[in-house]
């Protein structure tokens, strides 16, 4: 194994531990819990719009912005989020869950496209 691919696995695989927390842990608790299970959908729906328009802007950020600065802008604020959600204490509130969601779908966003801009940057020769 090369010792780059290493160093980026951590990466790709908080990655796919976030997608588990959201679409297993977050939707059971927070959602379901503070307002109800028929708004799921609509939440995921936020999730992945504000993924989707993220990722759209981080790609075309990257030219004016240095990629480390935006994954480490991104980073801050998802572990803001992630301590949001172990201090606060639920109630029945419809704009915490979406808000906090589109925040986690934006770090999502930023962090899916970039960790495949770094894969296809640091291994040219290997395009598959």
């Amino acid at each position: 194994l090369n010792f780059k691919l290493i160093l980026i696995l951590p990466m790709i695989l908080l990655e796919g531990f976030l997608l588990s927390f959201v679409l297993g842990h977050f939707t059971k608790v927070y959602v379901s819990d503070c307002i109800g299970v028929h708004w799921i959908g609509v939440a995921l729906a936020i999730f992945g719009s504000g993924s989707g328009l993220t990722a759209l802007t981080a790609g075309r950020l990257v030219k004016y912005i240095p990629q480390y600065f935006i994954i480490y802008t991104v980073s801050t604020i998802i572990v803001g989020i992630l301590i949001f959600l172990l201090l606060w204490k639920r109630e029945p509130s419809y704009v915490v869950p979406f808000l906090v969601l589109f925040g986690l779908g934006t770090w999502e966003g930023v962090w899916f496209s970039t960790s495949a801009g770094l894969v296809g940057i640091l291994f040219p020769h290997k395009q598959e």
